[in-house]
C-alpha cells in the first residue's frame, strides 16, 4: 500500500497508489493480453523465418532459389507485417497456460514450417519435371536460369501464392474461430482474425489481377498450375492439423 511504510515500499513489486486492490484484477488481465498477443506474434514470426531457412538451404543444395526478393516482400506483408499489427490490438486476456513458451513455440512451429518448406519445395520443384526435358535437366544452373527464366518466375509465383496460403490459414490456427481450427492453441472464438485473412486473400487475388503483379515479378498462372497450389495448400492444411492434433512432432 502507498500509506505504508517507506522501507515497505522499496521491496515491494507493485505499490497500490490508491491503496486499493482494485487495481489488481484490470492489471492482470492487461498483463495476460500482452503476453497473449506476443506468443501470437512470435508463433507468426518464427514459423515464418524457419520456412524460409529451410527454403534458402535447399536453394544451396539444389542451385535454383526458389523465391525472389519482392515476391518475398509481398509474402512478408500479407502473412506477417499486417497481421502481428492487428493481432496486438485484437489481443485479449485469456487462459494462463503453465507450459514453457519454448515448449509452446515448438509445438507450434516446427510442424507448421517443415511441413510448409517441404509442400513448397514440391510447389517449385515438381512442375520442372514436366516442364523440362532430359537435356535441359544437363544445363548448369547459369545456363538454365537464362534460358528458361519465364518458366522460373511461374514457379516462383505459385511458390509464393502456396506461402500466402499457408501463411493467412495459420492466423486460423492462432486464434481458432471454431473447434475444428484447435490444433496448436486453444479455442478463442474471435472471428476478427479469419475476416482478416479472408480480407488479405483478396488482397494477394487483386495484386495478381493488376499491374501490381509485375511490380512484385510475379506472372500470371494458368488453371492447372491454380489447382496444383490450391491442392498443395489444401494438402498442408490437413498435415499440419493432424500432426498437432496427435502430437507427431
Amino acid at each position: 500500500m502507498h500509506s505504508g511504510a517507506q522501507a515497505t515500499r522499496g521491496v515491494a513489486d507493485i505499490v497500490l497508489v490508491n491503496d486499493s486492490f482494485a487495481a489488481l484484477a484490470p492489471t492482470v488481465a492487461e498483463g495476460q493480453r500482452i503476453v497473449n498477443g506476443m506468443q501470437d506474434i512470435l508463433k507468426l514470426f518464427m514459423t515464418r523465418i524457419m520456412t524460409m531457412m529451410l527454403l534458402i538451404i535447399s536453394a544451396w543444395s539444389i542451385g535454383v532459389f526458389p523465391i525472389d526478393v519482392r515476391q518475398g516482400s509481398l509474402v512478408t506483408l500479407l502473412t506477417v507485417g499486417i497481421p502481428v499489427i492487428l493481432l496486438t490490438i485484437w489481443a485479449r486476456p485469456g487462459y494462463r497456460y503453465h507450459q514453457t513458451l519454448v515448449r509452446r513455440l515448438i509445438h507450434f512451429v516446427l510442424p507448421a514450417s517443415i511441413l510448409s518448406s517441404l509442400i513448397g519445395l514440391g510447389v517449385f520443384y515438381g512442375p520442372l519435371f514436366f516442364q523440362l526435358t532430359p537435356d535441359v535437366r544437363a544445363l548448369s544452373a547459369e545456363e538454365f536460369l537464362g534460358a528458361f527464366a519465364h518458366i522460373i518466375q511461374i514457379n516462383q509465383t505459385g511458390l509464393s501464392a502456396f506461402l500466402v496460403a499457408v501463411g493467412l490459414l495459420l492466423l486460423l490456427f492462432v486464434e481458432p474461430p471454431t473447434p475444428w481450427w484447435v490444433g496448436a492453441d486453444r479455442l478463442s472464438g474471435d472471428w476478427r482474425p479469419t475476416w482478416l485473412a479472408v480480407g488479405l486473400g483478396c488482397l494477394f487475388l487483386a495484386v495478381m489481377l493488376t499491374p501490381l503483379r509485375d511490380f512484385f515479378d510475379l506472372a500470371p498462372l494458368d488453371p492447372l498450375h491454380v489447382v496444383f497450389v490450391g491442392g498443395a495448400a489444401l494438402l498442408w492444411l490437413f498435415l499440419v492439423r493432424l500432426t498437432w492434433r496427435h502430437r507427431l512432432l
